[in-house]
């Protein structure tokens, strides 16, 4: 008998935690439509406690994915 493997996604759960204090995390992202389409990045800036000391999102055109997530950065 054959074996079936599941071909859906492997969903994980993360969870945030806050950097040491004095300190500020920064989370960043970038995505691109197809080879060289539309795309965009942004990021959040987040203290000790857990508070938004700032954030921003940028649209960009004709990117590849490595490239929006290079700006991101």
């Amino acid at each position: 008998m054959a074996r079936r493997w599941s071909t859906g996604p492997v969903i994980r759960s993360v969870i945030w935690s806050p950097p040491a204090p004095g300190w500020t995390k920064v989370n960043t992202d970038g995505a691109a439509l197809s080879s060289l389409g539309a795309g965009g990045c942004g990021g959040i800036f987040r203290n000790c406690r857990a508070f938004v000391n700032g954030c921003f999102a940028i649209p960009l055109d004709h990117v590849i994915a490595f490239e929006s997530e290079l700006l991101a950065v």
